[in-house]
């Protein structure tokens, strides 16, 4: 694991947990951080503004390969039915990532009031 500190703001650890290249690490970071936030550890923003990085942390293995390039499966089959799985857990893995990386650009942002 990379971290070194543990965050003090909401902000700080999604950046922490965007730039984290393992999975576990990710995935315990972000948890970590969601847990602190609901019980009131951290605050939203801390006393340092972040830049987003340009991409979020990826292992260096596998090698990703463009859509185009992935030989199709038919679902009938349990690789391609294993295929499917696969694609789904890219898919949530770059929901969290977009989610992360929206707190760090959009934390020390001011909000419009909420009317009901």
């Amino acid at each position: 694991m990379t971290r070194l500190v543990k965050p003090n703001s909401l902000a700080e650890g999604a950046y922490c947990a965007l730039i984290a290249c393992e999975l576990d690490e990710k995935v315990q970071l972000t948890n970590e951080m969601a847990a602190a936030w609901e019980d009131r550890q951290l605050s939203l923003t801390g006393s340092k503004r972040l830049k987003a990085p340009d991409r979020p942390g990826r292992p260096d293995k596998p090698d990703l390969l463009p859509a185009l390039e992935v030989r199709m499966r038919p679902l009938t089959t349990t690789k391609g039915r294993l295929a499917l799985i696969h694609a789904i857990a890219h898919i949530e893995l770059n929901a969290i990532d977009l989610a992360l990386d929206i707190i760090v650009r959009f934390a020390h942002e001011k909000m419009p009031p909420i009317i009901f």
